[in-house]
């Protein structure tokens, strides 16, 4: 019976820790469901994913 009690006391103090650790984790959205950032040349023309106002994948890596 003491041998229960005491596994059910550790398993909640393994509980707490991992709640103290972790506690804020699930309070905001994932990454992956938010916006999208999109780069923008200097006048403000949004532009497609993974290019930039001096490089896009037409472009190459170089230019």
């Amino acid at each position: 019976m003491a041998s229960a009690l005491v596994a059910r006391r550790l398993r909640q103090a393994s509980a707490a820790r991992l709640i103290r650790r972790f506690g804020g984790f699930g309070s905001e959205e994932p990454r992956i469901f938010r916006e999208k950032v999109r780069a923008r040349t200097s006048e403000g023309v949004e532009l497609p994913e993974g290019w930039t106002e001096y490089r896009s994948p037409a472009r190459g890596a170089g230019a």
